[in-house]
């Protein structure tokens, strides 16, 4: 699996990427610790909640792709995100 991640800000320019219908696939596996319970919703959230402070960078956003030419499955997927978010330390232990 190929992980492309890095931190950023605009909260709003991130949701309205994702949710282009020129992307190949999106897929919203989990929103969590926010009131909103979608994707432009908690990113709106989250740039509210950074206003308070100085970050101009209050996002992390990582990119979960297969190798060219191989086929993986959603398992997959979803193991490799929850072994990113383990290994970054945004899971509590």
């Amino acid at each position: 699996m190929i992980l492309h991640g890095n931190q950023r800000g605009g909260a709003k320019d991130l949701a309205l990427h994702l949710m282009k219908d020129e992307n190949e696939t999106v897929q919203v596996v989990d929103v969590r610790g926010f009131v909103s319970r979608d994707v432009i919703g908690a990113l709106t959230e989250s740039y509210a909640l950074s206003r308070a402070t100085k970050c101009r960078q209050h996002l992390f956003s990582l990119s979960l792709n297969p190798p060219k030419g191989k086929s993986v499955s959603d398992q997959d997927f979803l193991e490799a995100a929850a072994l990113a978010e383990e290994l970054l330390i945004f899971t509590e232990n």
